[in-house]
């Protein structure tokens, strides 16, 4: 056990400094990417409150967007340039982050192979992390930005440690939300959904994978990725994202295309369409098209501007940067775990990088535990 139950100052929190943090350099350049995780199983669908075996069949790609994949020809975009990307804006209500931070659909997988195995998934390996995987999305990020991060981490007992929103973080969320050009902004990508997809999507439902994932033999994850549409005649997920037209010699876009190769690496074989927005009149004006390995190329290029102090946005350290926030929430949690489950603890990663972990008094009420 950890000393850390005795901490109450900040300078005595359990922590991991940024020098432990071994990395390759930030001017190397693999040709490839690098895996993630040693393996990647795609289990099993979740919508409408429960698991699926098969693909909702709303979200497959319209023709012809979904030739896209083989030919990129103006012939294929023809009937959708122009499109207004803002119809409907002022009506535009964000998913709620009980939807959206919600790990129930993990939960429900677990029970089922508890259930079809007879017996308990922390068999699977001495931790098991259970998250969406936006948080890990998050955390990676960090290391690539200068402000601090924190989400929570509750131990429900046998290694298994679920991933969570930390309740104040809700409020600059839903302030940008009020601004007419952020809501116009962020309701283009729902509309570009709808244009590119069969449809009809059903309010407040999104389409999930549950995804098994193994770190090493000692981390096992539980994940549950948000998935946009697919395309049948790739047997893939299309990614959907409505940007700007994207400057690849802006530091902001660099970051932009950094997440979204993040998001499609720890995604099932998923690649990405890209509609581009005409952010003054709201329409769409180009789509561009992307497996995994030709967004990560196009981010990992040595001929771009050099950026030290985010480590030139390098694909190749973002993933180890991942590999090592998973195993120092294992480790920390694992240290300082010292009473019955469940138990929860707020991870914070600060403008240094170091990670440190805050055990709290109870678990908050809004954070999600699996039911009996």
């Amino acid at each position: 056990m950890s000393n850390s139950k005795h901490s109450t100052s900040r300078d005595q929190l359990a922590n991991i400094s940024f020098n432990r943090f071994q990395h390759s350099s930030a001017s190397n350049f693999p040709s490839e990417p690098r895996n993630i995780f040693t393996e990647y199983k795609e289990t099993s669908y979740y919508y409408g409150g429960q698991l699926h075996d098969c693909i909702c069949s709303s979200m497959e790609l319209n023709s012809p967007s979904v030739k896209l994949a083989y030919d990129r020809s103006r012939s294929n975009k023809r009937d959708l340039l122009g499109s207004d990307l803002y119809r409907g804006w002022e009506n535009f209500v964000p998913l709620s982050p009980e939807i959206l931070d919600s790990p129930r659909g993990c939960y429900q997988w677990i029970a089922k192979w508890e259930q079809d195995y007879k017996t308990s998934y922390s068999q699977r390996s001495p931790y098991v992390i259970i998250t969406p995987r936006h948080y890990l999305v998050d955390l990676t990020m960090q290391l690539f930005q200068s402000s601090k991060y924190s989400l929570l981490c509750t131990h429900l007992g046998n290694g298994r440690i679920v991933l969570s929103q930390i309740e104040a973080n809700k409020k600059p969320r839903q302030s940008f939300h009020n601004t007419a050009m952020s809501k116009k902004i962020l309701h283009s990508g729902y509309v570009l959904e709808d244009l590119l997809t069969r449809g009809p999507r059903i309010e407040n439902d999104p389409f999930f994978a549950i995804v098994e994932a193994k770190l090493d033999a000692n981390i096992s994850l539980v994940l549950r990725c948000e998935l946009d549409s697919y395309n049948k005649l790739t047997d893939t997920f299309t990614e959907l994202k409505c940007y700007a037209p994207l400057n690849m010699h802006n530091a902001y876009h660099r970051e932009k295309l950094l997440k979204t190769w993040i998001q499609l690496a720890i995604s099932p074989r998923c690649d990405l369409l890209v509609g581009v927005r005409n952010t003054h009149l709201g329409q769409l004006q180009d789509l561009q098209y992307f497996t995994k390995r030709q967004l990560y190329r196009k981010i990992n290029d040595k001929n771009l501007p050099r950026s030290p102090k985010r480590f030139n946005f390098n694909a190749d350290i973002a993933v180890q940067w991942c590999q090592h926030c998973i195993r120092s929430i294992c480790k920390l949690v694992g240290d300082n775990i010292d009473g019955s489950p469940p138990q929860c603890f707020k991870l914070s990663i600060d403008e240094s990088h170091k990670i440190q972990l805050e055990k709290l008094k109870h678990v908050p009420p809004h954070v999600q535990l699996p039911t009996l």
